[in-house]
């Protein structure tokens, strides 16, 4: 801050930090809909609460009477054997029950039979709920009952209608009075649930509240109990939110600002540190302070006036300070560690640990310094860069560039020496600080955050430096237009171009006010035009201060900088302009001549004089003259000048710096100075070849002449194997990958194998059969059946309770009634009720008096010791009295559980039904024998669907999140093939985007299966899964149509994104984990599962698995048995299941709409062009052209089509795109066998679409493409496919972790080599090409020399005829780049032609033979290098250097000379002028001949004081421009 106030800006805290605000929340700005998920998860205490309220259906019931009515009995079914005879008794007590469906009985053939349609009734979830009636022999019954919610009432109905059909039948059988007296005259059962709380409950209430939920349950008590389970539920969830929403939120926007170094150059910069810091934890305080109030709000509106106002505050503080702890926690993380993606772990882990955890601290956030090395990298002298001038530092890699700028940007410490900006020490931590602001600096690399967008990031560099955010927008627009980035204002990073990314970093290093601007590598991948344009903004801003400039470009070095320093071994060798350095090193000038016949060209030769001949091919000579001896080049121009029979075109080039930097390695530096004193230093570091000193020798005649081959044959299955093993190799060595495709399933594997372990070892402990029932079913309160019989039950009841009620009118007293009740219920603790005949019994019950009397004698349960209490009405308790003239009313009386209690429910139907047998038998026994007729075998309670419960199968739960989970690992390899340029190689090759995804999706289905088949097979350690339904219907569907939807939705989510993204892969994978769960959750809600199935294709099969497990589990239970094989047509009640049956329906038409998806994503113009108009490309009028080289060219090739001297030609080619884009316009022209051609031009001129159509990428619109091989011409996509073209595409289309070998040999099985051919090939580029060394190491290993080479040998593979080589030598290193052109100038041979399309104007004249200009789809130039300088060169360029003179004398030299060069050569314009270094432009028509001009200057050389000077022809750049506009204005 005291820097700010010191230069005057006071405002520029505030400034920066409410830039870096909005800044902040608009990276953020999507990442707000996540208070979606929060927002709920907040408020989800009224969700989970709920069971707690008072409900029919377990948890709190309603309080008052439930009477069974008989259309509730009708809707539960009776399954009754075949041959059962006791159906025609039930059908009498139905009938005489009222009831009017005659379809309550169906029948089943056998028992099993019987299960099977329960089982399927229950599958189905039937609204006719269905039982089963077993008669068996010697009077035994057995009854299978749901547990729904009635069950209390419901079971001991069917109980008492099967006990009676049975009496009935056996009296009638014996012929006995008995059959019709037997049946009672109507009989009612209900249940009583009564919520009180005594004063022994020891909770102390208090319920003089405010009415809410709270208030109303803890009269119960239940509200406590529960509270807690519900509570850290609850917090669990709100946990699992906030730490998803702060980490995809703040986090994630964190990560975008430090990607790629962004934040760093900010800082540099001038952003406050302290800004940065406080804008995040204001953020942090608001993003926890408002979650915790809103759950605190959630609390006290739920139960208002509930909580007491102090125990509301401190939960606010708690809740408060855990989310801001979790809240630095995670800036922590992001803080220190660079991959978002670990963060993200690291977040999930926290989650992990703390949920349900309330921690309180503060944390302090730094960072720790890295340790200063001992090393020395770099040792300069004394040097310095001057104001206004643009500097640049030229060196080998290690020559000290990349040292040197972190010392000066003060990322790097030096071992001694200093380092001084504007009069501060940038060595010096405290002096540095001033700094900040005033050095920018342009990197390598593209430091931008992909989510800001340019004018974003252009204005927090303003804030940044000080200045508002609105101060330069004027400034920044002006250069982007100048730049071609006109309406790319609100375009984020991460949609820009790789040139349009270096031209945002160009600007954004120039804003502000900086005195020190460091530019390392602007140009990389700029279009020549756009090149030109950033070179004239660096000088128009070079004024008030210094660039230093770093370049692989030697021709950009020469044009831009003033003065250029060479580096080599940590030392300065040599500093100063262009052309003191050229004369010191000797260099040379180029004369490059175009004749007019092939055989003059040794007599030319003969005829100049101290000339050298560099190079030939056809007509083009490039010859070379020695910069120091003018004389010669005047004389050789003038022998030229004086054939114009011979010669059809000549033209001078300046001597370049590049032989200046290749022998630089080679000379010793120790003496340099002596050398460069004594004139020797010309002579060293020389080769005897042509200017390539320091070049790596390589033969490359024998490296490219391999045996001429047929066609190749790569047939889908060469390329679907070799695609299937590399892809098999990339998951063994890429670290990350092998962790989650190989350890992360073994992992689950041995997780599931370890629950059926722990399983079957509890299995051994249960009790057995002879062990008690009742304790085993509560142990076990998951398993769908609980089986008692008669003694059973009544074991079960420790101690009988309830109330008799009879009639006043029956004259029964008090007494009587109680020693009757006695006997007939078997119980000493009753208490007894007189009612009047016309009360009904359910509203008498609810009376205060009885419900006394309930209280009295039913103390409330617990856990351990359930009270379910009875109350019987009789019109008569006489035993002997005629049953069909009694009306008999049985009940249930129920009260809370102080404890959570599963097996409550199951206690109170089996304790009804007792109480029931108890009144039963006393009514119905024999008055002489008083025992009953029948035995009561068991009663079965059978769970429903919906309450059937199975947590007891972890394994199974782990198997489905394993099964959403492995394909989540699968989500970046299609991604990073389409990133690394794979896919478009592949392609390129031959390989058809279905092969591609087919062979991908096989790889990944293999994998997949081979997991959830190894964990499926290892469910079967549990005898519950060993069987052949588990097997075939749910493992087998779940491996060809389960796994494709799930495989298939993560391509459609990777085919949608153009990098990997981490916070996408770690949403899926939450997506997957909240899939392997919904399943279960919502399994009862029949509209969500619906609409999931429909609406999410991974879900159907998740579904599938559980709830045929589900019914599985259910049917074998029911069955009574372990062995699933015991149970007869199982595989019906899956098929029973609806959710089952349209999950199979929904997965192919799943499969068929990813399939669709996938293919529109790939091909967005296949869908467009659909609706697309048909525009007729043809008819449209290109502009007139002015080079007559394109006209030449194109009746070349129209005259004679075919011709054998062609290896490629493009007739009439255009291509339209569906949007109505005319990319291609009707371009012709050829390439000769053993030419090098060069295809230029600006972004946008079609450059791209044509090299796509000739090497097969695309189909054209109109127009061919054809190339010659093996003595046949075929179309792009035919060569493609036979090996014809090889390509070598501008981003390496590399596998990272694979070595050079794996990836010639891949490559070479994709082309369709023969494995002895290829083995002969791949050992011969290897060799050729120096791979040697590296050929077992993986490609991220290379520099970026070694991975263009091996492109370049990936594309010689096949031994095609023409090579298409995008950006030959980009990012690569001068000496790297002469061993790559000479590899291409080898590749050229008369079986071989090789076109290059390249931004580097200095790659076309060293290499190319012909050069093609194209702009907006058309061909606006075409001839040799030096046609086109001639035809459009309108000016030489002169370079002047004066001999040192005092400051006052050099002025008036200077002005001299600029006098007499305009008078000599009219019209002329000084285009430089620094100091001893001058520049002028000689307009063509000034200078009638060059040789004259030549002579006058080496005449007036002296006179003028020129120590040296150089005059040359207008450079091909220059030229190139100059087209480019010209037909722009046109």
């Amino acid at each position: 801050l005291s820097v700010f106030m010191a230069e005057g800006q006071s405002g520029a805290f505030g400034t920066q930090f409410a830039y870096l605000l909005f800044l902040v929340l608009r990276l953020k700005s999507w990442k707000f809909l996540l208070w979606i998920l929060l927002g709920p998860s907040l408020f989800f205490n009224f969700f989970l609460y709920r069971n707690i309220e008072d409900k029919e259906e377990g948890g709190v019931k309603s309080n008052g009477l439930t009477e069974l009515k008989m259309s509730v009995a009708m809707a539960h079914g009776a399954l009754v054997p075949t041959s059962s005879r006791e159906k025609k008794s039930l059908i009498e007590i139905m009938q005489l029950r009222k009831a009017k469906s005659r379809s309550w009985f169906k029948d089943c053939k056998d028992i099993n039979d019987c299960r099977i349609q329960l089982a399927k009734a229950v599958s189905a979830k039937s609204s006719e709920k269905t039982s089963i009636f077993i008669y068996g022999k010697n009077k035994t019954i057995r009854l299978y009952c749901l547990k729904d919610k009635n069950a209390e009432i419901l079971c001991p109905f069917l109980y008492h209608a099967m006990s009676q059909s049975l009496e009935s039948y056996e009296y009638a059988r014996a012929k006995s009075s008995k059959a019709q007296t037997a049946l009672y005259k109507d009989i009612m059962f209900a249940k009583f649930f009564d919520k009180f709380g005594s004063s022994s409950d020891g909770v102390g209430l208090n319920i003089s509240k405010p009415d809410s939920m709270c208030t109303r349950t803890s009269k119960s008590g239940t509200f406590f109990i529960k509270f807690i389970m519900y509570f850290m539920g609850h917090m669990i969830i709100v946990l699992a939110s906030f730490i998803l929403y702060t980490t995809v939120g703040s986090l994630s926007s964190m990560s975008n600002l430090k990607e790629n170094g962004f934040l760093q150059l900010v800082f540099n910069n001038g952003l406050s540190v302290t800004v940065y810091w406080l804008v995040y934890w204001t953020i942090g305080a608001i993003e926890a302070l408002i979650p915790a109030t809103l759950l605190v709000m959630s609390y006290s509106f739920q139960c208002p006036g509930y909580y007491e106002s102090s125990g509301l505050t401190n939960f606010f503080i708690t809740v408060a300070a855990m989310f801001f702890f979790l809240t630095a926690l995670g800036y922590l993380f992001a803080t220190l560690i660079a991959s978002f993606f670990i963060v993200l772990l690291l977040m999930i882990v926290i989650q992990i640990v703390c949920c349900g955890v309330i921690i309180m601290a503060k944390l302090w956030i730094f960072q720790k310094k890295p340790l200063s090395t001992i090393n020395t990298f770099l040792a300069f002298p004394p040097g310095t860069v001057y104001q206004g001038q643009i500097t640049a530092l030229i060196g080998h890699n290690g020559a000290g560039k990349t040292t040197l700028i972190r010392v000066l940007m003060g990322e790097e410490i030096p071992s001694r020496g200093v380092a001084v900006i504007n009069g501060h020490r940038v060595t010096d931590p405290y002096q540095r600080l001033a700094l900040r602001g005033s050095v920018s600096i342009c990197k390598q690399v593209d430091v931008l955050s992909n989510y800001l967008t340019v004018m974003e990031s252009m204005k927090l560099t303003l804030v940044a430096k000080g200045f508002s955010p609105d101060s330069q927008v004027a400034k920044v627009l002006d250069m982007m237009k100048r730049l071609g980035l006109a309406g790319k204002e609100n375009v984020q990073a991460m949609d820009l171009s790789g040139g349009q990314m270096r031209k945002v970093c160009s600007i954004i290093c120039l804003l502000g006010n900086p005195k020190l601007v460091i530019l390392d590598e602007p140009t990389s991948g700029l279009d020549p035009v756009s090149r030109r344009n950033l070179w004239q903004i660096l000088q128009d801003h070079k004024a008030g201060r210094s660039i230093i400039l770093c370049t692989q470009f030697m021709d950009e070095a020469d044009i831009l900088a003033d003065r250029k320093v060479f580096l080599s071994a940590g030392k300065i060798i040599c500093a100063g302009s262009s052309m003191f350095l050229k004369h010191a090193f000797g260099c040379c000038v180029s004369i490059n001549v175009t004749l007019k016949h092939e055989k003059d060209a040794t007599k030319v030769v003969k005829m100049l004089k101290k000339v050298k001949l560099v190079g030939s091919y056809q007509t083009e000579l490039q010859l070379q003259v020695s910069a120091g001896k003018p004389q010669a080049l005047a004389d050789a121009i003038y022998t030229l000048e004086q054939h114009p029979e011979l010669v059809d075109a000549f033209g001078v080039s300046q001597a370049q710096l590049d032989d200046i930097f290749m022998r630089l390695k080679f000379i010793d530096l120790d003496n340099i100075e002596a050398s460069f004193k004594s004139k020797q230093l010309r002579k060293l570091g020389r080769s005897g070849g042509g200017g390539s000193a320091g070049v790596e020798r390589v033969n490359f005649s024998s490296l490219y002449n391999f045996e001429s081959t047929k066609p190749l044959n790569a047939t889908f299955a060469n390329q679907f194997l070799a695609l299937i093993r590399m892809n098999f190799s990339r998951q063994l060595k890429a670290k990350m990958t092998f962790c989650f495709r190989i350890i992360f399933p073994l992992i689950m594997i041995g997780i599931i194998a370890q629950m059926c372990y722990l399983e079957n070892k509890d299995k051994e402990k249960k009790p057995g059969k002879d062990k008690d029932k009742e304790q085993n079913a509560a142990e076990q309160p998951s398993v769908a059946i609980i089986n008692m019989n008669s003694s059973d039950m009544r074991n079960s009841l420790a101690i009988s309770r309830g109330v008799c009620i009879a009639d006043k009118e029956s004259g029964v007293t008090n007494t009587t009634l109680t020693r009757l009740c006695g006997m007939a219920l078997n119980s000493r603790y009753l208490e007894v009720a007189i009612k009047d005949m016309k009360t009904s019994v359910g509203k008498f019950v609810q009376t205060p008096e009885v419900k006394k009397k309930f209280r009295k004698i039913c103390p409330k349960s617990s856990k351990n010791f359930v009270i379910n209490c009875f109350f019987v009405y009789s019109t008569d308790w006489n035993s002997h009295s005629n049953n069909s003239r009694r009306l008999l009313y049985h009940g249930v009386y129920e009260n809370p559980v102080d404890e959570e209690d599963e097996s409550a429910r199951e206690k109170g139907v089996f304790a009804a039904m007792q109480y029931y047998d108890f009144a039963a038998e006393y009514f119905e026994a024999n008055a002489k024998s008083k025992s009953r007729n029948f035995t009561l075998a068991s009663v079965y309670l059978a769970e429903t669907i919906d309450s059937f419960k199975f947590e007891k199968c972890q394994e199974l739960f782990m198997l489905l999140a394993a099964f959403a989970l492995v394909p989540v690992t699968y989500l970046n390899d299609p991604i990073e093939d389409k990133d690394s340029g794979v896919r478009q190689h592949l392609a390129s090759m031959g390989m058809s985007s279905i092969a591609y995804w087919f062979t991908t999706f096989v790889m990944h289905w293999l994998h997949y299966i081979l997991c959830f088949f190894s964990m499926a097979l290892t469910c079967l350690m549990v005898e519950k899964y060993q069987s052949a339904y588990f097997l075939v219907y749910m493992v087998l569907p779940l491996t060809f149509l389960g796994t494709s939807c799930s495989q298939l939705t993560v391509y459609v989510v990777s085919a949608m994104m153009k990098k990997t993204n981490a916070i996408v892969l770690v949403l899926y994978f939450f997506f997957a984990m909240f899939l392997g769960m919904a399943g279960s959750y919502f399994q009862d809600n029949e509209s969500v599962l619906y609409a999931m199935m429909i609406i999410i294709p991974p879900f159907p099969p998740l579904l599938v698995m559980l709830m045929g497990t589900k019914m599985l589990l259910y049917t074998i239970l029911l069955f009574e048995t372990s062995n699933p094989a015991d149970v007869p047509n199982i595989r019906d009640v899956l098929f029973a299941n609806s959710h089952v049956v349209y999950s199979f329906i929904v997965m192919p038409i799943h499969i068929a709409i990813l399939i669709g998806l996938i293919f529109i994503i790939e091909n967005p113009g296949a869908l467009a062009s659909l609706f697309a108009k048909n525009i007729e490309a043809s008819k449209q009028t290109p502009k007139p052209l002015k080079d007559e080289g394109v006209g030449i060219e194109a009746n070349r090739i129209r005259k004679t089509t075919r011709s054998s001297v062609n290896m490629l030609e493009v007739r009439d080619l255009q291509k339209v795109y569906p949007n109505g884009v005319h990319a291609v316009r009707g371009t012709t022209f050829g390439s000769f066998s053993g030419e090098i051609l060069g295809l230029l031009g600006p972004n946008g001129a079609g450059k791209t679409t044509s090299m796509s159509i000739i090497v097969g990428e695309e189909a054209s619109s109109s127009g061919t493409s054809e190339v010659h091989f093996g003595g046949t011409w075929m179309s792009g996509i035919d060569g493609a496919r036979c090996g014809a073209i090889g390509y070598c595409p501008q981003h390496n289309p590399l596998f990272n972790s694979i070595s050079v070998f794996e990836h010639l040999r891949f490559y070479a099985q994709i082309r369709g080599i023969p494995d002895q051919l290829g083995s002969a090939q791949i050992a011969g580029l290897i060799e050729g090409l120096g791979l040697k060394p590296h050929q077992h190491k993986a490609a991220e290993q290379l520099s970026g020399g070694n991975k263009r080479r091996l492109c370049l040998a990936i594309a010689l593979l096949g031994n095609p005829s023409l090579v298409v080589i995008d950006e030959a030598s980009t990012g690569v290193d001068p000496e790297n780049k002469r061993f790559i052109w000479g590899a291409i100038r080898g590749m050229a041979n008369k079986q071989r032609s090789v076109m290059i399309t390249t931004h580097s104007m200095e790659e076309v004249e060293a290499l190319c033979a012909r050069v093609g200009i194209m702009n907006k789809g058309l061909m606006i130039g075409f001839g040799t290098v030096q046609q086109l300088r001639s035809r459009h060169g309108e000016a030489y360029t002169l370079d002047v250097l004066m001999k040192s003179k005092k400051p006052q004398k050099l002025a008036l030299k200077r002005s001299k000379l600029a006098k007499r060069i305009i008078k000599q050569f009219p019209e002329s314009v000084v285009m430089e002028d620094l100091e001893r270094s001058m520049q002028f432009s000689l307009l063509k028509k000034s200078v009638p001949k060059f040789s004259e001009a030549m002579r006058w200057l080496i005449a007036k050389k002296k006179k003028l004081g020129i120590q040296y000077f150089s005059l040359y022809q207008m450079s091909l750049d220059q030229v190139f421009v100059k087209l480019v506009k010209e037909y722009d204005e046109s």
